[in-house]
């Protein structure tokens, strides 16, 4: 974590992707300087839209093991902690 920032990344099945978030009061997010790789895979729809929407994320709650991510329009993105018992 830098100045309230962390970088991440993480791997999608074929390409790898990185990007900064920005976790602040009130549940608010901003998800910044996403990319990834560009290996070309047999089937890349569910990686491209993910990496479309990513971004689009404005909020967060943890509930749990769970981080969900929402968008202003109500679209969510959920993720579960990979060391969870």
């Amino acid at each position: 974590m830098e100045k309230g920032k962390i970088k991440g990344s993480a791997h999608m099945g074929c390409n790898g992707m990185f990007f900064t978030s920005e976790f602040k009061s009130g549940g608010k997010v901003k998800i910044s300087g996403v990319g990834s790789t560009m290996k070309a895979c047999q089937n890349m729809d569910l990686e491209t839209a993910f990496i479309q929407k990513f971004d689009k994320m404005t909020r967060y709650s943890v509930e749990g093991h769970f981080l969900t991510l929402s968008d202003d329009s109500g679209n969510t993105m959920k993720f579960v902690a990979a060391d969870w018992d």
